[in-house]
């Protein structure tokens, strides 16, 4: 009898685990450690992060996981938590433009809770993460009628993930493996519903992902059991949160082809599905010399998907809904500058001259854009000045796709950017090195000890999220 899809991803990932991976890929997720852990750290200062903390550490379980910022060490599951709710406090965390999902914002807390608690070497974790990436990216390929359903595909694919990354670093047989992924099935879920009327409970989807997989690798390190026939059965995931069309994602070229390569690092601090348009929009008002009092109209065309995603909400009263307002989003980039860690800010979102030019953005389908959406989240953008011509351009391909990648350089300069509130700027090139010689370290320690800064930091900017 065929096995199921499950046992096939649970030897995949045991064989990478034990074998290892490319130099290039081994790069690839040093960029995404120096990304994601910039994020930690500095998302650690928004309203929604310190709820977290307090609400988690009321509760407080001793263990060997740090906490970022704060310095506790609490249980794994409460650290990843926590950790992973910092990284998601602000949208502006890796994403994968096919499956739609933020796969380092669930893997890489999960990874280094454990790692802390196991004593998992640096390697191990490097290896485990990449696992963990590849492995949430082919789950969420599989289900792309997940948005539609009304889910997140982090809450959906990210507990599968991060079963199989918590598993391989507490160093559990096949068996256990299997079932700690078919464990997970029973936490996914997670819903879409704050892109129509926002709420800060999104903040916490990559986190609840990160804790469910270590609480499934716990308990089936401890003898607990779950359907192998997870993904791909009657009642799987691939036939729930989709129609069962697509499995052939969770294994094409498994092994041969990486999907992680394809993780883009964002630029801007909102949803991937605005990056497009707001380089078009910058780009033409650049390129022709006009001024924002010029503008009568900005019509924005897009994919089905990006208006679903970021076209609702025209009106934003808080930073959620701002972040998920395209409208606002663009006006803020053209007013301001485009929106990096803290621009969400209420003076901004009050702002005169932003909400009179949020006024003018139109939003409809672009059939192009629909078409192609999942190769990428390209828009068009025509801008009609008083007394000028039309003008418009088309972007496909945003800054900090695989076509249009960051520099190391970007990388490293949003890092400092996103800690600069919460660690000053010896401190921030200390620890950037550490991370950048992170698989030629003796242990995880040497790492997240620098992510204590309560005691060292005076004061920490406040955001209302």
């Amino acid at each position: 009898m065929k096995g199921f899809v499950s046992e096939e991803l649970t030897e995949f990932a045991q064989m990478i685990y034990q074998q290892g991976i490319s130099a290039d890929l081994s790069s690839q997720i040093i960029e995404l450690l120096i990304d994601k852990i910039g994020l930690i750290l500095g998302g650690s200062c928004f309203f929604s992060s310190q709820a977290v903390y307090k609400a988690t550490t009321q509760f407080a379980a001793p263990g060997n996981a740090r906490v970022a910022y704060y310095g506790d060490k609490l249980s794994p599951e409460q650290a990843a938590f926590i950790n992973a709710s910092f990284g998601h406090a602000q949208d502006f965390d890796d994403t994968h433009l096919q499956a739609i999902t933020h796969p380092g914002g669930v893997i890489i807390p999960a990874a280094f809770a454990i790692a802390n608690q196991s004593g998992a070497t640096p390697q191990q974790i490097i290896r485990a993460v990449a696992v963990g990436l590849e492995i949430m990216i082919r789950i969420a390929c599989s289900i792309p009628a997940c948005h539609a359903k009304g889910f997140h595909t982090p809450t959906v694919a990210g507990p599968f993930a991060a079963a199989i990354t918590a598993s391989l670093l507490l160093s559990l047989n096949h068996q256990q493996c299997l079932n700690a992924l078919s464990i997970a099935g029973s936490y996914a879920g997670g819903l879409w519903e704050y892109t129509q009327t926002g709420g800060t409970a999104k903040r916490m989807h990559c986190a609840i992902a990160a804790t469910a997989g270590i609480k499934a690798a716990y308990l089936a390190a401890q003898g607990i059991t779950g359907p192998h026939s997870i993904l791909d059965g009657k009642f799987g995931v691939c036939h729930v949160f989709d129609n069962g069309s697509h499995t052939q994602q969770l294994n094409t070229e498994l092994g041969e082809e990486y999907l992680l390569k394809t993780i883009a690092i964002k630029n801007y601090n909102c949803p991937f599905s605005i990056h497009a348009a707001l380089e078009a929009l910058l780009e033409v008002c650049q390129l022709y010399k006009i001024e924002i009092g010029e503008i009568e109209k900005i019509e924005v065309g897009t994919s089905r998907f990006t208006l679903n995603h970021v076209g609702k909400i025209r009106h934003p009263k808080n930073a959620m809904e701002a972040q998920f307002s395209m409208v606002f989003t663009l006006a803020l980039a053209l007013v301001k500058r485009p929106p990096q860690m803290h621009d969400y800010s209420e003076e901004n979102i009050d702002d005169p001259e932003v909400r009179l030019l949020s006024s003018k953005i139109h939003l409809y389908e672009d059939a192009l854009a629909t078409r192609e959406q999942g190769e990428n989240m390209g828009s068009i953008v025509k801008v009609i000045a008083k007394g000028k011509q039309h003008f418009e351009r088309r972007i496909k391909y945003a800054k900090g796709t695989q076509q249009n990648r960051l520099s190391i350089a970007e990388i490293e300069s949003k890092f400092k950017n996103c800690v600069s509130p919460v660690m000053d700027e010896s401190k921030s090139n200390t620890l950037l090195e550490k991370i950048k010689n992170f698989p030629h370290l003796t242990n995880s320690e040497e790492l997240t000890d620098l992510w204590n800064l309560q005691e060292e930091t005076a004061s920490v900017s406040r955001g209302k999220l």
